[in-house]
């Protein structure tokens, strides 16, 4: 269902990691580290003090005479586009991959996907992004591209930490300063930088004047973001997924209530959860008619509220309307909770639950140690680096065949080189990818708008290698 100005049916989304759109402790991310644009600036920008007959020197990028003591950017840091395919011609040689790279800097650090989209932030910094970009989440403009089936090198991001995809904008952590850009749909406020026009935002834009962030999660209509102390958010506010005790839209960031020192955030459609005081205590707020904020009751709530599971929590995944956490204490170190809507075994809760106001613990059988989210479906990798899957299974999101509309946790057969074990997960609408811990990356499920990075457009359950990062 859609209706103006807000997206009804949307995806979660990881990130890292965002799962639906969660973000996760360092601990386990791969190694963080992106070289920044010693001029601070996004590539294509003209640095301040330039000249304008001397914007850019192609040839040395170096400070001259008539420079301000800006470094230059070099002219290939931003390759110009083939208006009418976006592939690499003579025109635009080496458009699609992106800035050359060698050894450990080809390697993918961070993959998020949302909707039909999905991303993925090389250890250099740069980001890729494919699929749907009917509100400019691949950088470009919708009415040049509107999907893109293989990885496309972003024009603009080259300094990217972490990514984190929503239902149709795209957010990162960038740079030094650890500040947050977003692009995409700004039809109800996520973007954060104080416009909602509801129009494409191909290029992006600065979330407030938020710095350090540790972690941001792009949900379906907002978008919040983590820092050592707080949660800030901003976006549509309708069912007070904001966390402000208002229900006012917010076009800028706004700190979240009562939660204190966040270690773990997830965002859903139309709701949120954090973790406060380090990896322990869940909160959650927003949206409740299925009670998918897990505090007993379905009553909405605008301000955080904690989960009736208290402690021991390090991380969390949001849905469109159920959630799932890891427990790191109490009832078993690693198992996996539900709560929320059910349907199609989307929570994995016991037999003959439909939805839980609380907090239960789920059927996967074993312990886990990371666990993402998708729009009705969920995957975890487990202790022995087995990755499982349950929910919804129609276009093979859930890595089982033959087809289903509903799995309880199944294990995904994918293929990684010997010495590489499975590290994040990704899950969109309908498709669903892992990052190897060698930073090869590996997509399944729907594949309608180009999500899989296959350069096809065919679904499969069976996990295939999203190549041309180098």
């Amino acid at each position: 269902m859609q209706r103006a100005h807000t997206f009804g049916n949307w995806t979660a989304w990881v990130a890292i990691v965002s799962c639906v759109a969660c973000t996760l402790p360092a601990t386990y991310r791969l190694a963080d580290s992106a070289a920044s644009d010693s001029s601070g600036l996004i590539d294509g920008d003209v640095p301040p003090g330039d000249v304008p007959g001397d914007a850019v020197s192609p040839a040395d990028a170096t400070i001259d005479a008539i420079d301000a003591p800006v470094t230059d950017i070099v002219m290939t840091d931003v390759p110009t586009r083939d208006a009418a395919d976006a592939t690499t011609d003579s025109a635009d040689t080496g458009v699609d991959a992106g800035p050359s790279c060698t050894g450990a800097d080809c390697e993918l650090v961070s993959i998020s996907a949302g909707g039909s989209t999905t991303c993925a932030v090389r250890r250099d910094g740069v980001l890729f992004c494919w699929g749907s970009n009917a509100w400019g989440q691949l950088g470009e403009d919708p009415s040049v591209m509107m999907m893109r089936a293989t990885p496309l090198a972003s024009r603009h991001i080259r300094d990217a930490l972490e990514v984190s995809v929503g239902r149709a904008h795209v957010c990162v952590i960038r740079g030094v300063n650890r500040n947050v850009d977003c692009w995409g749909s700004s039809a109800n406020a996520q973007l954060g930088n104080g416009t909602s026009d509801g129009m494409p935002h191909p290029t992006p834009v600065r979330a407030g004047v938020l710095t350090m962030v540790l972690g941001v999660a792009a949900g379906a209509v907002h978008t919040c973001a983590r820092t050592l102390t707080a949660v800030h958010c901003w976006g549509d506010n309708m069912f007070g997924q904001l966390g402000d005790g208002t229900r006012t839209t917010r076009t800028t960031p706004v700190e979240a209530m009562i939660v204190s020192n966040p270690g773990a955030l997830a965002v859903g459609s139309h709701f949120t959860c954090a973790t406060s005081t380090g990896f322990a205590r869940l909160h959650c707020w927003g949206r409740n008619d299925v009670g998918q904020l897990g505090v007993g009751d379905r009553t909405d709530r605008s301000v955080p509220t904690m989960t009736t599971l208290n402690s021991g929590v390090n991380m969390v995944a949001a849905g469109e309307r159920h959630a799932q956490a890891r427990d790191t204490a109490g009832m078993g170190v690693g198992s996996v909770f539900g709560w929320g809507d059910n349907s199609n075994l989307r929570a994995a809760l016991p037999a003959g639950t439909t939805a839980s106001n609380s907090v239960v613990m789920s059927t996967v059988p074993v312990s886990v140690r990371y666990v993402a989210v998708g729009d009705a479906t969920a995957c975890a990798i487990d202790m022995g680096n087995v990755v499982r899957c349950w929910g919804v299974n129609d276009m093979g999101q859930a890595g089982v065949s033959p087809l289903s509309m509903a799995v309880s946790p199944t294990a995904v057969s994918v293929t990684l080189a010997s010495s590489a074990v499975p590290a994040q997960l990704g899950l969109g609408s309908r498709h669903a990818c892992l990052l190897a811990n060698n930073g090869t990356m590996f997509c399944w499920g729907a594949n309608d708008l180009g999500q899989r990075g296959a350069g096809s457009m065919t679904a499969t359950a069976v996990p295939t290698e999203v190549t041309g990062f180098r």
